[in-house]
């Protein structure tokens, strides 16, 4: 295991050494600098606090299970020269965090990333925009705070999951479908779960259909609901929903 406190000419002279290893390695580089990492054929974990910048270039290398930690309030655009062949970004309490895809180079054909903020608390949220994503998958674990995820591509939709979490708070999570989805969207527990909002981008025509179990449940009352709600939307682009087998007192809404 390696350490290091952000020095970007100490990480780019390791970089030879940590790719030949198959052995999990450690970056610690919570010091922040323009850091250049890249991991090896180990897990590999690059631990970065609240120093993640789009001047550091993480790379997890061959590793399957490589992991970016992060523990501070972030909005930051991601692409490929930033980060890539990671298969985790773990989150800690405490922060707000968004994230937006400027390529489609983060996450490889037919690979996919896991945003973990199941530690979130309830006044903390979870914002990721894959837009420009078109043939990776994403699982998304949010947290007991409002939490929305945006999916362009039906490709993309089809090999992720969608977990809005444990909410403190009730009709907070939110999905927006903002694309072209050829063949309609089915969307069932197994894609999507704990999920209290889907919203649709304008300019876009979708048939969305939806299974029984599909909306959360409200604790205090047993009643499971879900909002579909058209953002700005326009009369040239129809939404069609059929809900396949909603039961019990599970209802919906279109707004």
């Amino acid at each position: 295991m390696r350490r290091s406190t952000g020095n970007s000419r100490f990480w780019r002279c390791w970089r030879r050494r940590a790719d030949r290893r198959a052995q999990d390695d450690s970056f610690d580089l919570t010091a922040g600098g323009n850091d250049s990492a890249v991991g090896g054929a180990g897990d590999d974990i690059f631990i970065l606090g609240a120093a993640f910048t789009t001047d550091d270039h993480i790379d997890g290398g061959a590793g399957n299970n490589d992991t970016l930690q992060l523990n501070g309030t972030y909005t930051i655009a991601l692409s490929g020269s930033v980060l890539s062949n990671v298969e985790t970004v773990e989150l800690a309490a405490g922060h707000d965090y968004s994230f937006t895809f400027t390529d489609d180079l983060v996450v490889a054909n037919g690979q996919s990333l896991t945003f973990d903020g199941s530690a979130l608390g309830s006044s903390d949220k979870l914002t990721v925009d894959t837009t420009n994503e078109t043939d990776g998958g994403f699982h998304f674990l949010g947290g007991a705070g409002d939490d929305e995820f945006t999916i362009t591509s039906l490709a993309v939709l089809n090999a992720s999951t969608i977990d809005g979490g444990a909410d403190v708070t009730f009709f907070h999570d939110v999905v927006l479908l903002n694309g072209d989805f050829p063949g309609g969207v089915a969307l069932s527990a197994a894609i999507m779960t704990n999920i209290e909002t889907l919203r649709f981008g304008v300019g876009h025509s979708y048939n969305v259909t939806t299974v029984d179990n599909l909306a959360p449940r409200e604790a205090s009352t047993s009643t499971a609901s879900i909002s579909v709600r058209a953002t700005a939307w326009s009369s040239t682009a129809p939404l069609r929903r059929t809900a396949a087998s909603i039961s019990g007192a599970a209802k919906a809404t279109t707004r």
